[in-house]
């Protein structure tokens, strides 16, 4: 597991994934938030801690999302290689 209390899973403000919801709300137009992002993953990370049963590794899927992330990454590396000196 990769963090086993909620201090340990912080993360610094500057590195925040989601400062805003617009591309939310312009993928899906009826979207309302409930909670606010953080309270959500401080809830999400409460639920999967205390559940042991949901902390199993599944190879399978970490393999599955390994290939995604090297997708990501070479589409990436693609653009940044097709589009430099451009911007």
């Amino acid at each position: 597991m990769w963090c086993s209390t909620m201090r340990e899973c912080r993360w610094p403000t500057e590195k925040t994934i989601l400062k805003h919801n617009s591309k939310l709300k312009r993928a899906v137009p009826g979207f309302v938030p409930k909670v606010r992002f953080e309270e959500g993953i401080r809830m999400t990370l409460n639920h999967v801690l205390s559940h042991p049963e949901l902390q199993v590794l599944d190879p399978e899927f970490d393999a599955w999302c390994d290939s995604v992330i090297a997708s990501i990454d070479e589409v990436k590396a693609s653009l940044k290689t097709r589009f430099a000196g451009t911007v």
